[in-house]
């Protein structure tokens, strides 16, 4: 609790939000809501008026970027004609009369499209914002934290992160609760360096080395689209704000693409055409029960259906890119390599281990028709025998934290 323990000036507070805000003195504040990374707050003005401020956390980095980042990228955003929240205020260190850093921006959005572009002035990119380039003692670290020119160079940058700290600060550990019930025993913080560095082998192939191809291109896309940051008018439908976009990075559209977790497939099997979903034969004769079951399935369904519809009609690039059938296997190794050391060897593993067994199928590889990296037989027939259990264990994970109300990784859970 000592990191999200935040101790500024109300009194200050209430004097920029009206300061900024422009509709008198505030009448009310209060705590809107806890996040992982901010404490929000909801002001209420003398004339009616609403405003919120978002207070990051000390755990919150990198400090001064994940502030100025997230307000360049809601103005951006906006100045594009999308529904995200008006900023009316920011400071982004503490050197301020309220201790802290601090956004005061719109509670309800409204958003207008200007005619003229002044991006090339106003807007540049880096360095990144991703939390794990920061998280922990990585902010002391002599790290390549971008911009890149080449987005290759950015694949590399994300292993280079994890062998620093690992070299640094890595110890042999055992894997988290419920892993180290099956799997016990400790596991070399020098076994993931050496998996990390095969990684680095294989990165250079991952992307293509045209930088104007067209799934290269650098691409800003929300971290977290969920519905609790979707908000909708209750009459209407349409979609008023979209907020949380700290943290927001630029990646190339091969990774960035996908469905985000508001539209994923819910079934295992890839879609093969446009074709909506449908109820299947008998049900009208099933039970109850089952019924129930048909009609959660058509309703995850549908949003994913109607998200590949107005994607292909409105947005074909990123519709292409999911057709890409090693986009799953690039994303799940890139997201792998970025990870922190806590004794599990299995996932990073088994992510090279996929992208070697396809190395044929890399189109990239010309340079390097041979997979630069080797398993031995041992390794893969291990890896073979244990990974499905490791799945198996990651499902029970997940459907306990539905059942406990959609609990996340950091522990929070929903008031409701």
């Amino acid at each position: 609790m000592r990191e999200r323990h935040m101790q500024f000036k109300v009194s200050a507070v209430q004097k920029v939000i009206a300061k900024h805000v422009g509709h008198g003195n505030v009448k009310r504040i209060v705590k809107h809501s806890e996040g992982g990374f901010n404490r929000v707050l909801l002001a209420t003005m003398e004339d009616g008026f609403k405003a919120i401020v978002k207070i990051p956390y000390w755990i919150s980095v990198p400090r001064t970027y994940a502030t100025a980042s997230e307000v360049a990228t809601l103005t951006f955003l906006r100045s594009k004609g999308f529904p995200v929240p008006k900023v009316y205020g920011w400071s982004s260190t503490t050197e301020n009369t309220v201790g802290v850093e601090y956004t005061i921006m719109e509670h309800a959005p409204g958003v207008g499209t200007p005619d003229e572009d002044r991006d090339s002035e106003t807007y540049c990119i880096g360095p990144i914002a991703d939390y794990m380039f920061w998280y922990g003692e990585r902010t002391k670290l002599d790290l390549d934290r971008g911009p890149w020119s080449d987005p290759r160079q950015y694949l590399l940058a994300i292993a280079n992160k994890e062998i620093k700290w690992t070299e640094k600060f890595g110890k042999p550990l055992e894997c988290d609760f419920p892993y180290n019930t099956v799997f016990p025993g400790v596991n070399s913080h020098r076994d993931y360096l050496e998996l990390l560095k095969k990684y680095l082998a294989i990165a250079p192939y991952l992307l293509p080395k045209d930088t104007g191809d067209i799934l290269n291109r650098p691409t800003l896309r929300h971290p977290d689209l969920t519905p609790s940051n979707v908000f909708v008018c209750p009459d209407t439908f349409d979609v008023t704000c979209i907020i949380d976009w700290q943290h927001t990075v630029v990646t190339p559209l091969r990774l960035a693409a996908g469905y985000p977790r508001l539209f994923e497939n819910p079934s295992s099997e890839p879609p093969t055409g446009l074709d909506p979903p449908k109820y299947p034969d008998g049900y009208d004769t099933m039970s109850l029960k089952d019924k129930a079951q048909v009609d959660e399935l058509i309703r995850r369904q549908s949003p994913f259906y109607l998200y590949r519809v107005f994607n292909g009609g409105l947005n074909k690039v990123h519709l292409k890119a999911p057709q890409d059938p090693l986009i799953l296997a690039r994303q799940h190794l890139v997201d792998c390599a970025g990870r922190q050391w806590s004794g599990n060897l299995m996932t990073l593993r088994g992510a090279v281990m996929r992208i070697r067994a396809i190395w044929s199928h890399i189109p990239w590889k010309d340079e390097n028709p041979e997979c630069p990296i080797e398993f031995s037989e041992q390794e893969i027939g291990d890896q073979m025998e244990n990974e499905p259990t490791w799945d198996s264990l990651n499902t029970l994970v997940d459907y306990w934290r539905d059942e406990l109300g959609g609990l996340s990784e950091e522990g929070w859970i929903r008031t409701e």
